[in-house]
């Protein structure tokens, strides 16, 4: 839960079903793994990208959008999310 008016993360659950027999890669693999990426979208804070050009493309590739194109998180996914916790967000090196 993300207050948009403090932008502050109150509290994010993620939950899992999955089948025994089924294994990490089915998750990460196919529709599933879409579904879960933009999951972990929302848990960072991130909603949903509906804007579009006159053509009816994204106007911002998202992988919180519906759009097909945007089967990765794109550079506007980070960028979304540098927002909302500063730009020491990312990978750190040594």
């Amino acid at each position: 839960v993300y207050n948009l008016a403090s932008k502050e993360k109150i509290d994010s659950d993620i939950f899992l079903f999955t089948d025994q027999r089924q294994v990490a890669a089915e998750l990460l693999s196919g529709e599933k793994g879409l579904t879960l990426t933009h999951e972990l979208g929302h848990f960072f804070g991130l909603g949903h990208e509906f804007k579009q050009n006159e053509a009816g493309e994204p106007l911002h590739p998202s992988i919180m959008g519906y759009s097909k194109k945007a089967l990765i998180v794109t550079s506007w996914d980070f960028e979304a999310i540098r927002d909302l916790y500063g730009e020491s967000f990312g990978p750190s090196t040594p």
